[in-house]
């Protein structure tokens, strides 16, 4: 419809989401009408449950369009570690690179665990490589994601291949029900993210049981998405206990530089820039620190993102990752 999408976390207190209203100058809200005392005074506001009726009179048509792939897609507020959250604008050019990525690369048609909150740019991920690829999409209600042994008997039940996971959820499930295999016979594909991943022995002997199902190793910040992908071999036990985050995904560019703007050499460190489509157009009403974050490109066009990661890259063309900025954090 032209629009951009701001998800509202009902969880955050009430003067996040008043921020974040105003800072988006937002004109309508999607909710429900036990969520209504949460928000703020919004010029517009929908309550789907209350107004079924009325929505269900509308075309089915879809509406005439001219957005187009530079347009705004939705905006996504960081933890604000450094004061106020700031919000990312990402475009449908970077969405749409990461899932056209997706499909070309990695299972299409299967069943896809909806696990990540809606105000996390995961759940994007999981819900358009679902629907874009003809798969099914499972979702779950927040007990559900709260509760790790529903969660694994849920997995076991349904029909689900693909799981995007945040690295800690994987490394609990494999400790607690590595020696359970069963429940994971329908997986045939793991993602873990969000953080630098540590392959623990229980994830090691898990896997030597799921000779069908195959772990990546994605890495990307809010501001871009998943930048680079690494997929492990057939064999666990080869598995370093600190895996590489692999290489660039289609029209991405990745730049390991020193502090003199100049690429390091293979296995020495250095700052890990982005550049590509998946950039995000920016930090909204931010200008000063998009300048800082996102600088021009002295290798090409367009922009490079400063990510604050430090990596390096391994003789075979992947890469390995390590922070340099003050970031810490806090499990």
């Amino acid at each position: 419809a032209g629009g951009a999408y701001v998800p509202l976390d009902p969880a955050y207190p009430r003067e996040r989401l008043a921020f974040m209203l105003e800072d988006t100058q937002s004109k309508l809200i999607l909710t429900k009408s036990r969520l209504r005392s949460l928000l703020p005074d919004v010029p517009h506001l929908v309550c789907l449950d209350e107004q079924r009726d009325l929505i269900t009179q509308q075309p089915t048509t879809n509406p005439t369009s001219s957005v187009t792939p530079h347009n705004l897609l939705y905006v996504i507020y960081t933890s604000g570690s450094t004061g106020q959250p700031k919000g990312i604008t990402l475009s449908h050019q970077a969405l749409g690179n990461l899932i056209h990525w997706h499909l070309d690369t990695m299972e299409k048609g299967v069943g896809v665990l909806q696990f990540a909150s809606l105000s996390f740019d995961a759940s994007f991920h999981e819900m358009f490589a679902a629907w874009c690829s003809g798969g099914t999409l499972y979702m779950i209600s927040e007990n559900l994601q709260l509760d790790v042994d529903k969660l694994v008997h849920f997995l076991a039940k349904k029909t689900i291949q693909k799981v995007i996971f945040p690295v800690a959820l994987w490394q609990q499930i494999a400790q607690v029900y590595g020696h359970q295999s069963h429940l994971f016979r329908h997986l045939t594909e793991v993602v873990t993210t969000g953080e630098q991943l540590q392959i623990t022995q229980p994830i090691i002997e898990l896997f030597k049981q799921l000779h069908h199902c195959y772990l990546h190793n994605h890495y990307g910040p809010s501001e871009t998405h998943v930048v680079t992908s690494y997929t492990f071999n057939d064999s666990p036990d080869t598995w370093p206990i600190y895996p590489p985050i692999g290489q660039p995904i289609a029209n991405t560019q990745i730049y390991i530089l020193d502090q003199q703007w100049q690429p390091v050499p293979i296995g020495v460190p250095g700052f890990l820039c982005i550049g590509g489509a998946n950039l995000a157009r920016g930090y909204l009403n931010r200008p000063h620190l998009t300048a800082e974050k996102f600088v021009s490109n002295p290798f090409g066009t367009g922009k490079l993102y400063q990510t604050g990661d430090m990596a390096r890259y391994l003789p075979d063309g992947n890469m390995f990752l390590g922070r340099v900025d003050h970031q810490v954090k806090i499990a």
